[in-house]
Parts: C-alpha cells; structure tokens; sequence
C-alpha cells in the first residue's frame, strides 16, 4: 500500500513498499506527469510543489517537482476520488527508470534494461464523450494535453469532471465553448464566476440564461462580478432577495452607484412589506 504524508506546506511524501507499487503509480500517473495527492487541505491552483518518493534499500527520495493543477473539494469533486488536488509534474529525471529496473537475480549479473520514457497520454475519444485515460487520476492531465480541436469538443460535450478541469484552467477562448455544453449546473456557472479569468463576454452570456439567472447564488454572484458592465449589474439587481440586497446595501467593497440602488430598493421593499 503506498503511504502519503505531508512533511511540510509544499512537500508531499509517497512511501512504496516495493518497486511493484512504484510500478503500478508510474503506469497509472508518473508516465502522464500527473499525481493525486488526497488531502482535506490542498493548495490554492498555480502553487509549486515538491514530491519525494521513498522505496525501500534507497537511501534518498526521488525529488519531483510539479505545480497545482486541479483542486478536489467535497463541494466540486473528482468522480471516484477523495478530496485532494492534481499535480502536473516537470520532466522525470532518471531516477524513476533506474528505481523500476528490476534487482539482478541472486544478487548477480546486470539489472535489466530500465523502460524507456514515454510521452504523455493525450485523450481521445468523440466529442469528449470517449475520452480515454487510465482512471480519474488522470483526467486533469488528459484534458489539459489535448489539442485546441479536441478541447473544443470535451468544453461543448464533455462530462462534469471534463468541464471542471477546463473551467480552473480558465483559458478565455475555450470558455466560450464550455458556456454551450448542456450539463452546465450552477456549481459549474458558481465556479466560472468566481474564476478571476472570466471575462465581461462569458458574464453575459450566463446574464442572458434564464435558467441560470433563477438560481439566487448565480444572480448575485453577476451582479458583484467587478468585470459585469455596470447597466446589466443595476438592471439585475431588482432581482435580488432582500439578504443579499442588506449585504451589498452595508458593503464597502462595491461601487457606489450599486450600493445606492441597492439601498433604495431594500428601504422600498422594506416599507411596503
């Protein structure tokens, strides 16, 4: 059973009992430069970090560094996976081939050939439906190494997990694409939202769903979004209830304009209740 620890807030340990473990981690994630590290407590997205591999008989881990990719929470999660967070790994040194090189037999002779390194898996599959990967570990990576064209197609057809990976990496011309496909929900248009690379063009496509713009969350979520053109975010904010209307109405974090028409129409509502 490989053992996952945590020695420091950007080092992450993975202890093998045997090469067999280190093989079947290198099959399922190393080859593709990804990992999964389950953690209740992962990295912000973008953050560099370390992981050590430890074997038995090695005296020093093998050093990896790699950079968040993707975050797992409770509230958006990887299917099939704990919370925790993807990690893109730099290039694999040689350590990994020789630590996978079997022992010589009776302690004789020359250990065997060590695999070749392989490139990384991209995925394939029609319209994002048969993406293929080795296991949900791996989305993050197939995704993020797929070509514009195939991208296009996982963003308009993707499944869930597909349009979370895409949606934190937050690249402006596929999200164009990713507001087309039909299993958007409001954890997917929240998550949008509260990316920092949405832009003004994605902020009124999702104004202009009628199915979005009746989730209370999403509408206020428009209407604060600093990049929302100031006449939608007014003309939204009728429809607001009265908690969020109080919120923006005692906030000093919105423009004054909002937070006047905000007042108005919480003393309006108040007096002819």
């Amino acid at each position: 059973m490989v053992e996952f620890a945590r020695p420091s807030e950007t080092i992450f340990e993975l202890r093998f009992a045997s090469r067999e473990e280190l093989a079947r981690e290198y099959d399922e994630n190393l080859r593709n430069l990804g990992a999964f590290l389950p953690t209740e407590q992962p990295l912000p997205l973008h953050t560099p970090i370390q992981l050590h591999l430890i074997l038995p008989g090695r005296e020093t881990p093998i050093e990896l560094k790699g950079t968040v990719v993707y975050v797992a929470t409770p509230e958006q999660p990887l299917p099939g996976l704990p919370p925790g967070m993807a990690i893109q790994l730099q290039p694999l040194g040689p350590e990994i081939s020789e630590a996978l090189a079997p022992a010589p037999a009776g302690g004789e002779g020359e250990a065997a050939e060590a695999p070749a390194a392989e490139e990384p898996a991209t995925p394939e599959g029609k319209g994002g439906e048969g993406i293929t990967i080795g296991d949900s570990a791996n989305l993050f990576q197939a995704v993020r190494s797929a070509p514009l064209t195939e991208k296009i197609k996982l963003a308009k057809q993707g499944t869930k997990a597909v349009l979370n990976v895409l949606i934190q990496e937050g690249d402006k011309q596929i999200m164009r694409f990713v507001l087309q496909n039909p299993r958007l929900g409001a954890a997917e248009i929240s998550q949008i939202l509260k990316n920092p690379t949405v832009t003004m063009e994605s902020i009124q496509t999702i104004a202009k769903n009628a199915t979005w713009m009746q989730n209370d969350q999403i509408r206020n979520m428009v209407v604060l979004n600093p990049k929302t053109p100031m006449p939608l975010a007014l003309q939204l904010l009728g429809g607001l209830n009265l908690k969020d209307l109080a919120k923006i109405a005692k906030s000093s974090n919105v423009k004054a304009q909002l937070k006047s028409k905000a007042l108005k129409l919480l003393m309006e509502r108040r007096s002819s209740s």
